[in-house]
């Protein structure tokens, strides 16, 4: 559930159109027919039994651009064990 003050207004008006609570996630499906479906019914996994494959589309989280940490900690260790002194001979 989505609390009413957290909802924009345009998702408002589809809740308030279809007469249901706001909810969490609002999703479309691709049906050939809309027979058998109302409006604001909340339809369950069990109605893709039948489907054999389903298209699912995701975003990463994203893993930053990592060589660059990784080069300078590598240069931290360096100073860190060495101190980066110059030996006079």
């Amino acid at each position: 559930m989505r609390k009413k003050k957290n909802t924009t207004k345009p998702l408002m008006g589809i809740f308030n159109k279809a007469g249901v609570k706001p909810q969490r996630f609002v999703r479309e499906l691709e049906v050939e027919s809309v027979d058998g479906y109302e409006l604001g019914q909340e339809i369950k996994v069990d109605v893709l039994a039948e489907v054999e494959f389903v298209d699912i589309t995701g975003t990463s989280k994203g893993k930053r651009n990592i060589w660059c940490y990784e080069k300078t900690r590598i240069w931290w260790k360096i100073e860190l064990h060495t101190g980066f002194q110059e030996t006079t001979d």
